[in-house]
């Protein structure tokens, strides 16, 4: 049996029809757990209200609000009862065929820990675009694809055994975002860990790219706040386990190149906070060279908005691609 897990806050409405999804399977093998994170009680009620038509859902509310989606995926883990766990975020879906699709798979290969599918995105219904979420589907080396920031699956390509997923730790409840990347990354490091790709087997499940509410509104914020969090996370992990620094340097100092451009510096002055943070670290992080901790702090200095000079000679593109023309 599949454990299907999805953390909740006030989106019943738009969960109806990921809860459909999951019950127009080929094969009745799975069970859904869905775990509130402290939802309005209105939104709650419509929530118990739709696990009413249907005997294999059970609602999880949790006491506090806000432990954030780490805290829900694992209180519904180690409620599950599967043999194999499937993380699924309440604005997306799963296609017809995917619990019968993973079950044969991960039952034909019973040395692995965790199969990777293909999942298609979708703005409107499931299957109104073609385009294909995963982009590393030539790149053998996953942890650098991740460290690069270029993530090449997101929560719900995976199906896990449950008793390797338990193994991990599960997520790290801190992350509010960028919580997947952490454990994935954390995940392919652990020694012994088998997983294997099945892209040459059709996309079996939806992400939705075009959905905005109360979730997003801090995106930026979080955008900045955890990718801050993961690089100090696995930069330690990476620094901390002989071998994997000579193996990683290059992608994790690249993926912190390419954070810092692409996220962080045109918001120096919005998160002062963080960028303080960030570069504090840097000057001590062992993955990273000199040379491009120098970099980080001069273009920060540059960006500034006390630096008057700069602001009137109109320099900062000038000095970014002078800089940090590789990104």
């Amino acid at each position: 049996m599949v454990s299907i897990i999805i953390p909740h806050y006030n989106r019943s409405a738009l969960i109806k029809d990921t809860v459909a999804s999951v019950f127009n399977q080929t094969i009745d093998k799975c069970e859904l757990i869905i775990v509130d994170d402290g939802s309005d009680e209105k939104e709650l009620d419509s929530l118990i209200s739709l696990a009413a038509q249907d005997s294999r859902i059970t609602i999880l509310k949790r006491r506090s609000r806000f432990k954030g989606p780490s805290a829900c995926r694992n209180e519904g883990a180690h409620f599950s009862k599967g043999e194999y766990l499937v993380f699924l975020d309440s604005d997306d879906a799963l296609a017809p065929f995917c619990v019968e699709q993973r079950i044969k798979l991960m039952d034909e290969n019973k040395d692995l820990d965790m199969g990777i599918f293909l999942m298609e995105e979708f703005s409107n219904i499931p299957g109104d675009s073609k385009k294909i979420y995963n982009n590393d589907s030539t790149n053998k080396n996953r942890v650098n694809c991740f460290l690069e920031g270029n993530n090449p699956w997101t929560v719900t390509c995976p199906i896990w055994r449950r008793d390797f997923f338990m193994k991990t730790g599960g997520f790290d409840e801190s992350f509010f975002y960028m919580e997947d990347p952490e454990l994935h990354v954390r995940a392919l490091l652990w020694e012994g860990m088998l997983y294997k790709t099945f892209y040459d087997s059709p996309p079996d499940c939806y992400y939705r790219i075009n959905f905005h509410d109360h979730t997003k509104k801090d995106f930026y914020e979080n955008s900045v706040r955890y990718r801050v969090m993961f690089y100090k996370k696995t930069g330690g992990l990476i620094s901390g386990r002989a071998g994997l620094s000579n193996l990683y340097r290059g992608s994790f100092e690249k993926g912190v190149i390419n954070f810092f451009k692409n996220f962080l510096l045109s918001r120096v002055n919005e998160f002062p906070k963080l960028q303080k943070e960030f570069i504090e670290w840097a000057g001590e992080s062992q993955l990273l060279s000199r040379l491009t901790v120098f970099k980080i702090k001069a273009l920060a200095s540059i960006f500034r908005k006390d630096n008057l000079l700069i602001k009137k000679l109109r320099l900062k593109g000038l000095a970014s691609k002078l800089l940090m023309p590789e990104i």
